[in-house]
């Protein structure tokens, strides 16, 4: 039972190891990682003017269930957007 433990403890661990190896692959010599983050902020962005632009239409015709929700999320989407878009301009 002992050597089983010990097999397992080993195996879990070479498997960490693995993969903190393939991420410092990825991450250290490229500058993909950082234009993927510039398109997903930018992309983001406009997901949330498309939002808001949804939003204002279905507000305006069809009145707002649910008063602050549309406002809210519009700006949340738009400044995590904002803050990825920036992100990956400063890194590279």
């Amino acid at each position: 039972m002992k050597i089983a433990t010990i097999l397992i403890s080993r195996a879990n661990s070479l498997i960490h190891s693995a993969i903190l190896n393939a991420y410092t692959v990825i991450s250290s010599y490229t500058t993909s990682p950082l234009r993927i983050s510039t398109v997903l902020g930018l992309l983001c962005s406009l997901f949330a003017f498309l939002y808001m632009v949804y939003i204002l239409f279905c507000t305006l015709f069809f009145g707002e269930p649910v008063r602050g929700y549309p406002t809210m999320m519009v700006v949340i989407l738009f400044l995590g957007g904002a803050q990825l878009l920036s992100l990956g301009i400063i890194g590279e």
